[in-house]
């Protein structure tokens, strides 16, 4: 099965994503700055933790997320917005780890 990790808990578009992937049989993660955001209540959840500002405290944050990744054997990571640009800033980091959320997504999907 695979596993996905989705970012920024906490508002309503990276609970649709849980939802929705869940829905799909997809193992679903979340994780977040902010302690108990939306996300990590979602029965669609698998799972949650919480990382370091990835505005104040971006290179922990980062470390953090690849542990995760790591412990928790994440496929997929899909950063929800502003931890997208810091995914996107460190990119080489998570490509090491982690493969590229779209195509994995895509054809795990087709024909549906």
């Amino acid at each position: 099965m695979m596993r996905v990790l989705v970012t920024n808990a906490k508002n309503r578009i990276a609970y649709n994503i849980v939802r929705s992937l869940a829905a799909k049989g997809i193992e679903v993660f979340c994780a977040d700055f902010v302690p108990r955001s939306m996300s990590f209540y979602s029965k669609y959840a698998s799972g949650y933790f919480v990382y370091p500002s990835p505005f104040s405290e971006q290179q922990q944050c980062v470390e953090c997320l690849i542990a995760k990744i790591k412990e928790l054997k994440i496929d997929v990571l899909i950063p929800v917005f502003e931890e997208l640009f810091l995914v996107a800033k460190f990119r080489n980091e998570f490509s090491a780890c982690v493969k590229n959320g779209y195509s994995r997504l895509s054809s795990n999907s087709s024909g549906s």
